[in-house]
């Protein structure tokens, strides 16, 4: 019997998603979710274990802006959904959970942040401002008893927002990691390098705020051990692909030798990573005060990874 072959290149927009047209709006969202998971992280677990350092206004300051960085992630992401017919797909992500979909783990991740952040906001509003809250707008009486039951639980609260940052931080990385077509994105270390660096830029955000001179020492010391694990995960990933098939070494080459080595190398490794490192080290041994550009360089470095790699990874591909 004669057999018959079939072959294709793939290159069928029905079968293969053209992710050619990603442009800033998905390394927007990327950052700004990896920004709000550090915030959520190093806020939450300070405030858990080191209450009397802990200011309390923090705790109604830094959730109402989390929710507003991470609302205009997800309008990044909107935008980037307008091609026709692919923004009514978003409702259809919450009518069920795909165990094995990364994008259905997203979506209900994304979705427990918002509650979460919102309980720890009241959690931070002491007695009399909910009372004077509810006698202003008398119909948001209802929070009031429900304000008196976070209050009691706040440390549970706190936990929660830890848990739920790590699995928004590493779900930035797994977002891109599952496309397998793609050999930049299709590595391991994606997803606890965007969780190191969107730490690292949680501790760098919060470091914008005056506090007292211990909590100030404390949000350094986050970022210092957040950039060494995030320079460590980045050498991971570029041996990861150097170590991997031809597609995975051309991938390493973009960072390496290419296109975008420039950027990598002077945006991202040493302007985003090094040189904050070496300050933050020298003020928290006392040798030197850190210029207050400092936390800018890792927010700049942090979102820099996410165009770089985003942008790399439609490049080469299967």
């Amino acid at each position: 019997m004669n057999s018959i072959e079939f072959m294709t290149n793939r290159a069928n927009p029905g079968i293969d998603p053209l992710l050619q047209i990603w442009g800033w709006q998905i390394p927007v969202y990327l950052f700004l979710g990896g920004l709000v998971a550090g915030i959520m992280i190093v806020a939450s677990a300070q405030e858990l274990r080191f209450p009397e350092k802990w200011e309390s206004r923090l705790s109604r300051i830094v959730p109402l802006l989390a929710i507003v960085l991470l609302s205009l992630g997800i309008f990044a992401l909107y935008l980037d959904l307008e091609i026709e017919g692919l923004k009514l797909n978003i409702i259809s992500l919450y009518m069920t959970f795909k165990p094995a979909s990364p994008i259905s783990w997203g979506s209900w991740i994304l979705v427990m942040t918002y509650p979460s952040l919102a309980l720890w906001l009241l959690a931070g509003v002491s007695d009399k401002g909910m009372n004077r809250f509810a006698a202003k707008f008398h119909f948001l009486r209802f929070l009031v008893p429900v304000h008196d039951w976070v209050f009691r639980i706040k440390g549970k609260v706190l936990v929660a927002n830890i848990i739920i940052g790590t699995a928004l931080g590493i779900y930035t990385g797994i977002f891109l990691s599952g496309m397998v077509a793609r050999p930049v994105w299709h590595s391991g270390i994606l997803g606890p390098l965007f969780l190191a660096s969107g730490i690292s830029a949680g501790a760098a955000f919060l470091s914008f705020f005056k506090v007292n001179h211990d909590l100030s020492r404390i949000f350094i010391k986050w970022d210092i051990v957040a950039l060494i694990a995030e320079l460590g995960f980045l050498l991971l990933f570029l041996l990861d692909n150097m170590t991997g098939t031809a597609l995975h070494k051309a991938a390493a080459g973009l960072f390496l030798t290419g296109s975008y080595s420039g950027a990598f190398f002077g945006i991202v490794v040493l302007a985003g990573i090094v040189v904050p490192l070496g300050m933050e080290w020298a003020d928290l041994t006392r040798r030197a005060n850190a210029p207050v550009m400092i936390p800018m360089l890792v927010l700049i470095g942090s979102l820099a990874l996410r165009f770089i790699i985003v942008y790399a990874g439609q490049v080469v591909g299967l």
